[in-house]
Formats: C-alpha cells, sequence, structure tokens
C-alpha cells in the first residue's frame, strides 16, 4: 500500500507511471524473502492480488515481475532449487503480467578480478549474452515481454577489480546484441555513479559505473570507460529507430567470438554502430542501404585504460567522413551519423 501511495503522489506531481517492476531480486536467498516467498508460486499467487489493482490506478501501465537468470550457473549453485525453478514457477502462476524483469550480470571466467584479464573480459559479455540467450530467453513464453533492468559485467565473489576499455566495449557490444534482438523491450545498464562498493555488497558484487564517485582515487563525477562509450550508442538510437545487428564477414575473432559487432540503425536518424574488440584495425564495409558520406565519431583507447581512475586515462576521439567503408581503429566503438 504505501508503494502505491509512491505512485499516486509521483502522479499528483506530474510525473507519468508507465512501467512497474514487482520487486527486486526476490529469487535471492540472502534476505528475508524465502520467508515471504518460499517459491516463485508463492510470489506469483501474490502478485495476482496486486495486478488489477495497479491497472485499476495507473491505466495502461506496463508490469513485470520479478525475473531469475538461470543461465548464470554460479548463481544456480550457490542459490539452488528455488533459483533454478522461479522463472517456471512464476510464468505458470502469473496473470496479467506484461514482462519479466531479470538481471543478467557476468563475471570473468574463474571469477578473477576484473581488470586482471584483457581477453577474458573482451569476449565475457558476449559468451555470457549467447547463454542468455540459449538457456534463459527459450523459456520465457512469446507473450511475455523481457525487460533487462540491471546489467553490466560485477565481480561476484570477488573485492577488487577496476572497470578498463575492454569492459566498456564488451557492454557495448552486448547492448548492440540486446536492441537487434526482437524480445528485448527494454534494457538499463546499472550503475551511474558509484566507485566502491556499497557496504552489504563488499567482497560479493561491484557493478562498475558510468561516473566516478570519488572513492579509490577517482575524480568525482568523472567519466568512465562506460561514461564515454555509453552516449555515443544511445546518441545513435533514437526513438521509433528499427535496428539490426550487420554481419561482418571475414572479420577478426577473439576466442570464439567475432571482434567486431555492427548494428544498423533505421529511421528518422538512420546510421550505424561498430565496436572492434581486436587488437588491429579493421576495416568494415558499410550495406547497402548506407549509401553516400557519413560523418564517423570514433573513441579508442588502450584496452586496459582506466578513465576516471587513472589520470590521463581518456579515449583518443577522432571525427571523419566515411563513404562505403569505415576504418576502425583497435580496441574502438565508432558512430556513423548521416553526414
Amino acid at each position: 500500500d504505501d508503494q502505491i501511495a509512491m505512485l499516486d503522489e509521483a502522479k499528483r506531481l506530474g510525473m507519468s507511471v508507465e512501467y512497474i517492476e514487482l520487486g527486486n531480486e526476490l529469487w535471492d536467498v540472502r534476505s528475508i524473502y524465502p520467508d515471504v516467498y518460499p517459491s516463485g508460486t508463492d510470489y506469483a499467487k501474490a502478485m495476482n492480488s496486486w495486478i488489477p489493482e495497479l491497472r485499476e490506478r495507473f491505466g495502461d501501465v506496463q508490469i513485470a515481475v520479478s525475473g531469475a537468470d538461470p543461465s548464470d550457473e554460479f548463481f544456480a549453485k550457490v542459490f539452488g532449487e528455488r533459483f533454478q525453478t522461479w522463472n517456471d514457477e512464476v510464468l505458470a502462476t502469473i496473470e496479467g503480467a506484461d514482462a519479466l524483469a531479470i538481471h543478467p550480470y557476468w563475471t570473468l571466467p574463474d571469477r578473477v578480478d576484473p581488470g586482471s584479464d584483457v581477453a577474458a573480459t573482451l569476449t565475457a559479455g558476449l559468451d555470457a549474452w549467447t547463454d542468455f540467450t540459449e538457456t534463459t530467453l527459450p523459456a520465457i513464453p512469446d507473450g511475455m515481454g523481457v525487460w533487462l533492468t540491471e546489467w553490466n559485467q560485477a565481480a561476484w565473489a570477488s573485492d577488487a577489480g577496476t572497470q578498463i576499455w575492454a569492459q566498456a566495449l564488451s557492454v557495448a557490444a552486448v547492448a548492440m546484441h540486446q536492441a537487434g534482438n526482437p524480445r528485448i523491450e527494454m534494457s538499463l545498464v546499472h550503475n551511474i555513479v558509484d566507485g566502491e562498493p556499497n557496504p552489504h555488497d563488499a567482497g560479493i558484487s561491484t557493478t562498475f559505473p558510468a561516473f566516478t564517485d570519488g572513492a579509490g582515487g577517482s575524480e568525482v563525477l568523472a567519466k568512465t570507460a562506460l561514461g564515454h562509450v555509453l552516449p555515443l550508442l544511445f546518441a545513435a538510437v533514437s526513438p521509433g529507430s528499427t535496428v539490426q545487428i550487420l554481419s561482418v564477414p571475414d572479420g577478426p575473432s577473439i576466442g570464439a567470438r567475432p571482434a567486431v559487432v555492427a548494428l544498423q540503425i533505421s529511421g528518422d536518424v538512420p546510421g550505424a554502430v561498430f565496436v572492434n574488440s581486436s587488437d588491429t584495425a579493421v576495416e568494415v564495409r558499410l550495406p547497402a542501404g548506407m549509401p553516400g558520406k557519413w560523418a564517423l565519431t570514433t573513441l579508442s583507447a588502450r584496452a586496459d585504460s582506466q578513465p576516471g581512475w587513472v589520470a590521463g586515462d581518456a579515449p583518443d576521439v577522432a571525427r571523419s567522413t566515411a563513404t562505403g567503408s569505415v576504418m576502425l581503429p583497435a580496441y574502438s566503438i565508432a558512430r556513423a551519423a548521416k553526414h
């Protein structure tokens, strides 16, 4: 009731109530949640009594129920059967929900400290995304939307580590694949401002931000690697755009993953975004639907650089005109916009 009162007050203040997520990670066993909701079935039954009231009060609001990511083998092992069966039980019981809200974080192999392995950092995101699309996503019915209301590279079971440029490229590549997947209706990278773990997260999880908070020797509100990369990607995909992942034949690979990820954007603000995670420059031909001249903005840096934490570590910014193809420097992200 108190949360409904909060939403009523938000409306009174002129805010629009468009999306509601019913609880945060209620599958987590490190809390009182198992006592309140022993299973996904119990949670869904409780939400079934609230969803009609929320719709009555807030009209066409979109409502998501709390979902898990069983493709995360670490969580599946540590959190056990309740976590592993959560989505199936929720989806079999819930009535009237629009979407499942999931937080698909990933870590580096063997839980090594973030920043300690550049090659793993570059590939871990797409490895995790592949696991998600092959395991978690197919089990969600087609009529149920998917909201990724938190995600990023994290550091489960680690109390050390630093965001590096390679992580920002990895996050951008995953975001581009999310944008190109019609099942994904919402994608929110967590978080905006941070630098040092919250006290309750120490030694358990660190999620890397877009801006530092002054901790760990960082400058207050300095742009991190994500702080440089994400605005370029967000600006490229305007409301109402249509997007699709582009194939880049004969491009380099990192491990089992293509090193170059490309996203074409159609609509009022057409263009494309490219990520090159390899250590060499790569030329990529523009698709037939992108004739003429394009203004190219490119950000590149050392894969292990640490903007926001290390003074002087910032990406190089280059602006040029592209016709027919784009040249991507090593470890870069580029946006092509109409000239």
